[in-house]
């Protein structure tokens, strides 16, 4: 091999290996710098502070595959210098939000210990939210959140002191009457509610009569659980239901067609039968019996 061929040789190596690494600008060095952007994403810094170097970074990985080599070393350091501008914004923002959600957190934790019951419940799954974010660092997601669960709080104060007017009044044996049928239909339904102070509940619901023209209604159902106010909200939460009748007819082509379902007797999971009425429903339709 003649030393001319060499040459040209060992000069198309040395290109290759230049067009390769990008004059030392690595696929790792680029993955870097986007590992490092994903980071402040996720923190939560806007994108408007990092849209220059994302530009970049984008600009010079589609030099590299071109081997534009001259615009990749004429334009890489911007790119360095973008990110680390972009992390120095965001550790001089940090170090004013991070007090700002302690403070509040402070204040919050403050505010909960009037609290009790459902108004706590809800505080408490909110401030979980908030604390996870806190604990991953995302100060600027955080300082959202918790923000919104200072007002949440402040609500739920003024719900609790209404609930805690409300509560002695609520609890008692409560029974009306009324009568959910179409006009000219005649239907009853009956209903008792018992709210025991330790918060235990007993309810018995009851109709029978001709609700539609053409339905007809005979149905008993007892049920078990508990109760709690939020405001002046009585929540139902059901654990237990017992059906003691329910038979229905159905009336097609002038005759009544009689349908009886099974009782039973049954445990309730999953919430699937709790239930909710305000205050002014229950004094609307029921009377305190005791």
């Amino acid at each position: 091999m003649n030393s001319s061929l060499r040459s040209l040789m060992t000069a198309g190596c040395l290109a290759a290996a230049v067009l390769t690494a990008g004059c030392g600008v690595t696929d790792k060095k680029l993955g870097d710098i986007e590992a490092r952007i994903k980071a402040l994403q996720d923190k939560g810094v806007p994108d408007t502070v990092l849209a220059d170097v994302q530009v970049n970074l984008f600009q010079v990985k589609t030099a590299k595959q071109k081997g534009s080599l001259a615009y990749v070393k004429k334009e890489i350091k911007g790119t360095f210098d973008g990110i680390v501008k972009a992390e120095g914004w965001y550790a001089e923002q940090i170090a004013k939000v991070r007090p700002e959600v302690q403070q509040i957190r402070a204040e919050i934790a403050t505010k909960r210990q009037g609290l009790s019951g459902l108004p706590l419940k809800m505080a408490d799954s909110l401030l979980a939210l908030v604390d996870d974010l806190i604990a991953k660092d995302w100060m600027f997601q955080a300082r959202v959140k918790i923000g919104l669960l200072d007002e949440i709080t402040d609500s739920l104060v003024v719900l609790e002191k209404r609930a805690g007017e409300l509560r002695p009044k609520v609890v008692g044996t409560w029974y009306g009457e009324r009568q959910p049928s179409e006009e000219g239909m005649k239907a009853v339904e009956k209903g008792r509610f018992s709210f025991k102070p330790d918060g235990k509940l007993e309810m018995t619901e009851e109709l029978k009569g001709q609700t539609t023209k053409y339905l007809k209604e005979d149905w008993k159902f007892n049920s078990w659980g508990t109760w709690d106010l939020m405001g002046d909200t009585i929540f139902l939460f059901i654990t237990r239901e017992q059906c003691e009748r329910q038979v229905f007819q159905h009336k097609k082509n002038s005759k009544w067609e009689v349908k009886q379902q099974p009782t039973y007797d049954t445990t309730v999971v999953g919430g699937t039968k709790d239930r909710l009425m305000t205050w002014q429903y229950l004094t609307d339709i029921y009377k305190k019996t005791k």
